[in-house]
């Protein structure tokens, strides 16, 4: 049971990192940093603009 307690703790926590990790990125996009925001993005997933390039077009804009 303690074993199975500590993954929900831990998921949890990853979650709150997750969460933190997006609004930073949000907090990047309207201070007009596109490219920092560009790599922070590339950072956790290379492939992101290359499967949602309708986000990346809006990112340059």
């Amino acid at each position: 049971v303690d074993t199975k307690d500590a993954g929900i703790e831990g998921l949890k926590i990853k979650d709150l990192n997750k969460y933190e990790l997006i609004l930073g990125i949000k907090e990047l996009t309207k201070m007009g940093m596109t490219t920092k925001v560009f790599e922070e993005v590339n950072l956790l997933d290379p492939h992101f603009f290359e499967q949602n390039p309708v986000l990346l077009f809006q990112l340059k804009q």
